[in-house]
């Protein structure tokens, strides 16, 4: 018998994982950006325009990049990863330790060519 976390232990790990990691990514790469425009507002000869052009689009880029790892997250959890399917080829998604991966596609067509099979 398998054995499930319940659902409640899940949120909290998520919620954890979400205030430890993802947020203080978050909070520095806004920091980041909002602190690069505000030192191109200072107008300090030179150094406002050098570090302020150099902070901006840091900002930006590290904001792009951690919600992109945040959705990636969300969308397929780490314990799931691409693989090819055995039969098609196609990508889909399975558990780390499973070896032979058959997308869903592939298993409703041979699915129906058994059940054709039986029939005759």
């Amino acid at each position: 018998m398998p054995n499930f976390n319940p659902p409640i232990v899940n949120h909290k790990r998520a919620l954890i994982q979400f205030i430890i990691s993802d947020l203080p990514s978050i909070f520095l790469s806004l920091a980041l950006f909002l602190g690069g425009i505000w030192l191109l507002s200072l107008r300090i000869p030179g150094w406002s325009l050098f570090f302020g052009l150099i902070i901006t689009p840091l900002g930006i880029v590290f904001t792009i990049y951690t919600l992109d790892d945040i959705a990636r997250n969300v969308v397929a959890p780490p314990p799931f990863k691409p693989v090819r399917c055995n039969v098609c080829g196609k990508i889909t998604y399975a558990k780390e330790d499973e070896k032979d991966v058959i997308c869903w596609r592939c298993r409703e067509d041979i699915t129906e060519k058994i059940l054709e099979e039986k029939a005759r």
